[in-house]
């Protein structure tokens, strides 16, 4: 068996990626819906289109890892599929680990195109596109660009109707997209197909270039923090690090590959790649808490109704008890608590074995975006001020943490904003 890029094509302001697994077609649809400029190059939209489609495929191939890999149309240069192998199979490293796959396996893609296309001048280029997941890190960016007096606009998929209380805070313009899954992936899903993580920001990566050259916007800019590049166990010899995706390497990896078969004048980039999620908290307190607090969800479990029908926190995942930790250094617990209805998580003995994981005191680190054991440690030192119920807690003492420098490709405009 084979799995088969079978094409993309425009609906309109729809994107069809068109895929085959077996004889089961399969059709993703992306529509951006927003506003696009009439000036914009087509030819680089279809450049950013192509790189969606190769890249949104891996939601597809993972069903059944089919040893074949055929382009029907089009194909790929030798370093496009250099960069796709390499994005693929470090980003399906948790799926590879919770399948009890080989995380080594090669990718079967094949070089097929001789030419390299030169990359597309864009020299006219403006403002920048902020994807919002509705937490705290990327609020805390929108909020450090506003402040800098950068022109901005909020970009989401699939979320902009929930994120409304939200979005309408935020006092800048909104771009909204929708991706459409399949359904037959969905019935392969059901019918026992492998299924597991992958590397949506990647998926992503190459959307919001795509609207950015629909819209003729520069940068494109992330909410990804040092603490990304740390993986969460080894696994047969091979990290794995549930957010691979939004770590530096695939971040310069990506640069690479939008400057050279794209156009080298859009910039993707996270404005706080130098960040560990403690200052991250301490700039989102200062700059969000008091506009933010009763719509910013950080919650993966998207997005739980509450009983009075707004949006909740689950209080049970790992993600609702690392934004705990972390909260605990900077607001009071009345404040805290009604985040979660009015729960304290730090007495819910459930929770214990999560609290552990995310101190270190486990093997492996919880298969969500959280922070490194010694942010965690470190908050809850503080936090202990305030939190009467983390006096008899195990948790390691770290008497500071590092300086917050990392390599990073903020540009110099953008620079000193994470000052504040």
């Amino acid at each position: 068996m084979a799995f088969r890029f079978v094409g993309y094509d425009w609906i309109e302001k729809s994107l069809c990626l068109r895929y085959a697994v077996g004889d089961t077609p399969m059709i993703e649809t992306w529509t951006f819906g927003h506003d696009w400029a009439s000036g914009h190059s087509r030819e680089a939209a279809d450049r950013a289109a192509f790189g969606l489609w190769v890249m949104a495929g891996v939601s597809y191939w993972k069903s059944t890892l089919d040893p074949e890999i055929i382009f029907e149309t089009g194909g790929l240069t030798q370093s496009q599929s250099d960069f796709f192998s390499m994005v693929w199979q470090r980003g399906l490293g948790e799926f590879f680990y919770q399948n009890d796959l080989d995380p080594a396996q090669t990718i079967p893609f094949q070089a097929t195109a001789e030419v390299v296309p030169a990359p597309i001048l864009l020299p006219n280029l403006m403002g920048a596109i902020v994807p919002l997941g509705g937490g705290k890190d990327s609020l805390t960016t929108l909020e450090l660009l506003k402040k800098g007096g950068k022109e901005c606009s909020t970009w989401t998929i699939n979320a902009s109707k929930i994120l409304a209380p939200q979005l309408a805070k935020t006092d800048v313009p909104h771009m909204a997209v929708s991706r459409i899954i399949d359904k037959n992936l969905l019935e392969l899903n059901t019918n026992g197909a492998l299924n597991g993580h992958v590397p949506m920001s990647a998926i992503y990566a190459f959307a919001g270039v795509l609207s950015a050259i629909l819209t003729n916007a520069k940068y494109v800019i992330l909410s990804n923090e040092r603490s990304a590049n740390s993986g969460n166990l080894v696994h047969k010899g091979i990290a794995i690090n549930h957010q691979w995706s939004k770590s530096w390497s695939f971040e310069i990896a990506f640069r690479d590959y939008v400057s050279s078969h794209i156009s080298p004048d859009i910039e993707y980039f996270s404005l706080l790649r130098e960040m560990s999620e403690y200052a991250i908290t301490k700039r989102f307190k200062a700059l969000c808490w008091q506009k933010y607090k009763t719509c910013f969800m950080s919650c993966n479990r998207n997005f739980r109704l509450s009983k009075t029908g707004q949006m909740s926190w689950c209080g049970e995942c790992p993600k609702c008890a690392f934004v705990a930790c972390m909260l605990s250094a900077f607001v009071s617990p009345k404040e805290l608590w009604q985040l979660f209805e009015g729960e304290n998580l730090f007495t819910k003995k459930e929770l214990k074995p999560i609290f552990d994981a995310l101190l270190g005191l486990t093997d492996v680190k919880p298969f969500e975006c959280v922070g490194e054991a010694d942010e965690v440690a470190f908050a809850l030192a503080q936090g202990k001020k305030q939190y009467s119920e983390l006096a008899e807690w195990n948790i390691p003492l770290v008497e500071k943490l590092p300086p917050e420098v990392a390599k990073n490709a903020i540009p110099a405009a953008f620079k000193t904003l994470s000052d504040a």
